[in-house]
């Protein structure tokens, strides 16, 4: 349609009028006859990523769901993650499982690593840190199960990445691996010997 023209003399003023328009819009469960285009691989899942993850004492709700991403809410202590046969490599959908677990840990009730501000640890730099722990403790699972050759490449690259966010802090990498290593405990039940390493990456 056209916008209404407004005569003003000898010239022709053309002015936009807002149009509301609105749609109906079903999840694809809800309908029939209409096939999915989400392409799915089936998967036999690894027993020794499931007993690292049914181990997790008192770790929070995984929920996973037909979506492209995933993500921890420290609010709802909840872990979201694509289903297991979204992804292309079985390896894939535990590692990002792990890493979403490791930042799990940081929560008040586990290892209060968020600085007693949940709402505060997506800020820049607080992130960039929290985000280091979660892929080195998710590649220390990843390993303890035996897949860690088939993401290596990613995850080194993703450290990578925060690493150059933050090169000003020398000790970075050695704080982050020993809080990596704690989460790492805190899934596995693992109890570790206070050293002065440990100690020095509090």
């Amino acid at each position: 349609m056209l916008p209404p023209r407004e005569a003003t003399g000898d010239q022709e003023e053309c002015r936009s009028i807002p149009l509301l328009r609105y749609y109906n819009v079903f999840a694809l469960a809800d309908t029939e006859g209409i096939p999915s285009k989400l392409v799915t691989v089936q998967h036999e899942p690894l027993a020794e990523a499931e007993a690292i993850i049914a181990g997790y004492a008192d770790g929070p709700t995984v929920l996973p769901m037909h979506q492209d991403r995933a993500c921890y809410s420290p609010v709802l202590d909840q872990v979201v993650v694509p289903t297991m046969n979204q992804f292309p490599r079985i390896e894939h959908y535990y590692s990002t499982l792990f890493h979403e677990l490791i930042h799990s840990t940081g929560h008040r009730s586990r290892l209060d690593r968020f600085d007693g501000a949940d709402s505060g640890i997506f800020a820049s730099e607080s992130y960039s840190k929290e985000e280091l722990i979660a892929e080195i403790g998710a590649a220390m699972l990843a390993s303890r199960c035996g897949i860690d050759q088939s993401t290596i490449g990613h995850s080194a690259a993703y450290i990578g990445c925060w690493i150059a966010r933050l090169q000003d802090d020398q000790t970075l990498i050695v704080t982050a691996a020993g809080k990596a290593q704690r989460a790492v405990d805190r899934i596995t039940g693992t109890v570790q010997e206070q050293t002065a390493s440990d100690d020095l990456a509090a």
